[in-house]
């Protein structure tokens, strides 16, 4: 299509004469997308069947050495120091004069499951034409969305890729204009013109069809986590395990995990079996599965009893960031902190 000169604008205190009629466009061929793809949003395509996820096969999972490590009553009284001195209304005071009663090892494991996925959708994207030049439908039929090759980030590393689609670019008369060039401009009411801002004055638009390699949610290449964390019933909050590190005592990766299979702990071999057919279940039919990775972590825990001025107190020491979560502290002097 021949490239269609500026019509011109005039400033905001002159009232123009009256605006050309806007030229009418050419037949061109039809692009695929088209026949689906409206301006509402991005529509999801989905990837083709992949057989090799229906065809796994179970692996046994040979049992780990598990060894806690050990902790003595100098490294439990100075990770309560530790911790008192990083509060700003916490005495340190019964952490340094504190009698230790015992401290109370626990293994606890923390199973996670990673599955990488990609899921891709296309929608229209609209820019002023300057010339410059289309790839459209006249040079070949425009490629499915999974057809197009997309450089990938490292693996379990979450990244959204624009990619335009090619052979769907076009040339129309702006929508917002109508090919006038100029809109009515709402800042003064229509006593004076402004450029189009939708076409830069030049009463047409390129529409290109993009794949977003993402969802409707704007998703595209994701690391989906889903964790499992044992409860031991010590009282301490499971939730405070997700902030901290374990030694890693099992790794598995591949295209497609089985579940664990012989480990000592049969409550991890189950989340290990749940979490994997959930995850099968949630992304084979709607997103490109690249790669699987499960693992168990050692986190430590202990259960520190101790004696200050004849009252029985507890906290616990947990990861191997030796963090401590004390919510009986005695000596502290604001509430606020007494709930952190």
């Amino acid at each position: 299509m021949e490239n269609s000169k500026p019509l011109g604008s005039v400033g905001l205190d002159t009232q123009p004469s009256a605006p050309a009629a806007p030229p009418t466009e050419p037949s061109r061929p039809f692009s695929i997308y088209e026949t689906f793809l409206t301006d509402e949003g991005i529509l999801p395509q989905f990837p083709p069947e992949d057989r090799s996820i229906q065809e796994r096969t179970p692996n046994g999972t040979n049992s780990p050495i598990i060894s806690l490590p050990t902790i003595d009553d100098d490294c439990a009284r100075e990770a309560l120091i530790q911790f008192a001195t990083e509060k700003c209304c916490y005495g340190v005071t019964p952490a340094k004069n504190l009698v230790l009663m015992e401290i109370k090892p626990y293994a606890t494991f923390k199973y996670r499951l990673e599955t990488f996925t990609e899921d891709r959708g296309v929608k229209w994207v609209r820019e002023p034409f300057h010339g410059q030049d289309v790839d459209g439908p006249e040079r070949g039929p425009a490629p499915s969305a999974w057809e197009i090759a997309v450089d990938g980030p490292p693996l379990f590393v979450d990244r959204i890729i624009h990619v335009p689609v090619p052979h769907t670019a076009y040339v129309k008369v702006c929508s917002t204009c109508s090919g006038l060039c100029t809109v009515t401009c709402y800042m003064c009411s229509g006593l004076g013109w402004r450029t189009c801002i939708s076409c830069a004055g030049t009463g047409r638009q390129m529409d290109n069809t993009f794949c977003y390699s993402c969802s409707g949610m704007g998703r595209s290449r994701k690391n989906n986590i889903t964790e499992y964390i044992q409860d031991r019933q010590t009282g301490f909050p499971l939730k405070k395990f997700s902030k901290v590190n374990g030694d890693n005592i099992f790794c598995d990766q591949s295209v497609m995990v089985y579940p664990i299979m012989g480990f000592p702990e049969e409550d991890i071999c189950e989340a290990s079996r749940v979490t994997t057919q959930k995850h099968l279940e949630m992304f084979a039919s709607t997103r490109r599965i690249h790669q699987q990775r499960q693992t168990i972590e050692l986190v430590p825990l202990y259960h520190v009893i101790y004696d200050w001025k004849g009252k029985q107190h507890s906290y616990y020491i947990y990861g191997t960031e030796k963090k401590v979560y004390a919510p009986g502290y005695p000596a502290r002097c604001c509430w606020l902190c007494s709930i952190l």
